[in-house]
């Protein structure tokens, strides 16, 4: 993901992608990952966001992802921030991460796409339901 070349960028980030679905991701490369997140190719921003959901779907998330992610809530391309708000939803259940989700996917109920605004009630009603919360 260091690469100077977009291409070879986007590929990594897809590699890496594919990575996670199968297995746990080292710490370095859950960082490199957060990084990518502000990558200028929508590419590597989106695999990105997609690869830290499959890690968090793992519990193997630490807090800079989820900081990470919550910025990725701004970014200005609409898929990209439908993929924070799965990503943060997947990491809801990383109960000592609780809050700092829940907080992020808050601020994500205000976005003006209606996908991104979706994933987030989601998360939070589900959430809410397996926590006990009326």
């Amino acid at each position: 993901l260091e690469s100077s070349g977009s291409i070879a960028r986007r590929n990594a980030a897809g590699a890496i992608l594919l990575a996670a679905r199968k297995s746990q991701l080292p710490e370095r490369v859950l960082e490199t990952l957060s990084e990518a997140l502000q990558d200028g190719e929508r590419a590597v921003r989106y695999n990105a966001a997609l690869a830290l959901g499959e890690a968090a779907s793992r519990h193997a998330i630490h807090a800079a992802a989820i900081d990470a992610l919550g910025e990725a809530l701004k970014d200005e391309d609409k898929d990209v921030r439908r993929c924070a708000a799965r990503a943060l939803a997947k990491a809801a259940n990383t109960h000592d991460l609780r809050g700092r989700v829940l907080q992020s996917l808050g601020h994500a109920l205000k976005d003006g796409e209606k996908d991104v605004r979706r994933h987030a009630a989601r998360a939070i009603a589900a959430d809410a339901s397996k926590n006990d919360i009326p």
